[in-house]
Formats: C-alpha cells, structure tokens, sequence
C-alpha cells in the first residue's frame, strides 16, 4: 500500500488522466488469480510484464515517463498495478511471449534517452510446452519461459522449468493478519504443551538409531516459493528414497489421466528404511512437531495444504498447482476428511477448495477435528486395517 500511494501521487503530479486506474498490490494480485484460473479452464495464453522501476522517489523522472509510455500503449482490457516491492507490472489479455516483447520495446523506445531504461521480465501462461494432457507428459525439467529475444538488453533472464510456479509468485500475497497471528499464538501454546514429547522423542531417536535428530527435506510452499521442512528423522541415515519417487510419481498419474484407477494414496512403508522407533513416530504423527520451526518463520500455517516435495511437483498436471494459492499447512482439510482413504486428485480438490474459502471458522474447525482425525489413524494402524497413514509428500 505505501508503494501504491507514492504511485498514485507520482501520477496526479503529471496529470496522467489516460490511465484511469493504476491497481494496488491487493488489487492487481486478485486480477492475476482469476486470469490464471480462467487459463487454466480455457487455455487462453496471456503475459505479464513487469518493469522493475527502482525507487519511485529517487527515479521520479523515469516512473513518470514509464507512466506516460504505458498510457500511450495500453489497450482498454489492458491492466496495470503494483507488484511486489517497486515493480511494476502490465497484464496483457491474449498475448503470447512474442507480442508482449513488442510491446515492451515500444514502451522502451517511447522513453527519453538520457533514461536509462528499466529492467523488465515478461512472464506467459500456459507456454506451448507446458500445456500438456496425460496421455503425453513432458518433464517439466525441458520447459522453459521465454523471456523475450536475445536482442534486448534491458531484460532480466530467468529460466524457469515451471512456469506455473513463476506466475503464482507474482501474485502471492503476505498471510492474513488473522492467521499469522494464529499460528504465532498457536505454535507456542503447541510447544509449550507438547513438550515433554519433543524430549522423548529426542531421547528415543538417539539412543535407537545414530545420526541426526531431525531431517530437513526441500518443500513446495506457498506461490511455488521452495524452503526447508523440519521433522524428526523416522529413516535409516542415507536411506534410498528411489522406490518412493517412482510410487509417487505412478500414484499421481493413476489418479489424473483419464483412467483413473482410484487409487488411495496410501503411504509406501518399507521396513528396511523406517525402523521401529520411526513408525511409532509417524503413526503419533509426533514426527511432525518439528514443522512448528516453520511455522514461526512463516514458510508454514498451523492449517493449510501439505507441503510437495519438488519431484512430486514435477508430475503434476497443470490444476494440482493450485494447492500453492494457500500457505502451507501441519494440518488441513484434506486430513480431517479421509486422508489416505483418498486418491491424490480428491487431495488436490479439497487443497483448492480451502484456499479459496479459507477463513478463521474454517481454520479453527479443522484445528479442532484434527485430534480426532489422528485418534482414528492411530485405531486403524492397531487393527491393521489400514497402511500407516501419512502425507504422500512425506519421507
């Protein structure tokens, strides 16, 4: 909001009446979230570019002109608003990575010269590559984003393999004050109370199994923004993770083509990787406490979707993304309603559909049947009538 006011200032100084609406970052960031859900309905190609302006007091002169330019160049469906920090970005409707490249030098070249012209990146959803159905899948390790001709020199290069992932990052918002302010509170209430498990624990990793007391694994969080997940380790040191990444990579696949097997996602448990003192842990989902770490550096919530791991992510269709719109979470809606006795795709829609309702009752809900949800996991292991329950991303 701070950069959005000295915007708005900036162009009531020039008098720029053609742009009648220059979008604040809330605004601009919910624009972006339809037009990439109405993309990924109807496969209607659009690009965002965005000019890195820096400062808007120390280079008035520039973000003026930039302004002036835009007004100049912007069609009527055209949209414009802050991004993150001093960046600015245009929203353009049915234009591929080429047409947003001509725009941006016709921008560019409308400049004065003595400016020096602004970076500027140019983000297009879906790519040609990455559209794709299941019948005929390609690694997401050979898609790339243009990022414009290698003529220019005022573009900032950044490959990205998953370009769904870029697009979110530009619209993901700072968590509600309400939540954050939750998880803080919860979180210490959490540590405070389970304490005394987080000792046993320790003891019980240390004198069973030698090597570290926690595993730390990379996660897909929120916006598709990476970061380091903290558990109690429940594995052999160096275990071979190879047989999980093809059960998982097969498990997705069932439960998103066309055929799908309705497949649960029950957890693969290999006992000659998880000792004993590792599926008491898990079965108690003591293991998980640690995810309190994350909580307090906000990579986490108390509720939200499970984290993926990266390669997990990579089998993805392009609607699984969506799971990253909500920050993630130590508990949710997918495991308060069936957990493993769900496939992966009913997963990803009930991961979706909390974070376009979330809200505190939701949270506070979930919260509250989570005790339950585990009570029954732990039943269902002692009866052996169901595998030891976990997230499908968990290791």
């Amino acid at each position: 909001m701070f950069f959005f006011n000295r915007l708005r200032r900036l162009i009531d100084s020039v008098g720029m009446l053609q742009i009648s609406t220059i979008c604040s970052r809330e605004e601009f960031s919910c624009i972006l979230e339809r037009e990439l859900a109405r993309a990924e309905r109807s496969n209607q190609i659009f690009s965002v570019v965005e000019f890195d302006i820096g400062d808007v007091e120390t280079n008035r002169e520039l973000g003026k002109q930039l302004l002036q330019a835009l007004a100049k160049r912007l069609r009527s469906t055209d949209e414009v608003g802050w991004l993150h920090g001093h960046h600015i970005g245009v929203l353009l409707y049915n234009t591929p990575t080429e047409g947003a490249h001509v725009f941006s030098q016709k921008i560019l070249n409308l400049l004065p010269k003595p400016l020096t012209p602004p970076d500027f990146k140019i983000h297009t959803y879906p790519t040609g590559d990455q559209t794709r159905d299941d019948s005929n899948y390609q690694s997401p390790e050979r898609r790339q984003t243009s990022q414009g001709s290698p003529s220019s020199q005022n573009v900032v290069r950044e490959k990205s393999p998953k370009p769904v992932r870029e697009m979110r990052m530009l619209y993901s918002l700072a968590m509600p004050t309400w939540k954050r302010s939750g998880d803080l509170v919860g979180a210490l209430l959490l540590l405070i109370l389970f304490s005394p498990l987080l000792v046993l624990a320790v003891l019980m990793i240390k004198i069973v199994s030698s090597g570290p007391v926690f595993f730390k694994q990379r996660r897909v969080g929120y916006g598709g923004k990476v970061f380091t997940l903290y558990k109690f380790r429940t594995m052999k040191v160096h275990a071979d993770t190879s047989a999980h990444r093809r059960y998982l990579a097969e498990l997705i696949r069932d439960t998103a083509g066309e055929k799908e097997t309705g497949k649960p996602m029950v957890k693969l448990d290999n006992p000659q990787i998880i000792p004993f003192f590792g599926k008491i842990l898990r079965a108690t989902c003591i293991d998980e406490l640690p995810q309190l770490i994350n909580v307090f550096l906000g990579d986490m919530s108390l509720v939200g979707p499970r984290p993926p791991i990266p390669y997990e992510v990579e089998e993805y269709v392009t609607w699984y993304t969506g799971r990253f719109d909500a920050v993630p979470g130590m508990t949710g809606l997918w495991q308060v309603s069936g957990k493993n006795r769900l496939t992966f795709k009913d997963m990803a829609r009930l991961d979706i559909r909390y974070a376009r309702q979330m809200s505190f009752a939701l949270d506070f809900k979930i919260l509250l049947l989570t005790p339950l949800a585990i009570f029954y996991q732990i039943k269902d292991i002692l009866r052996k009538k169901q595998p030891l329950a976990k997230g499908v991303g968990s290791a």
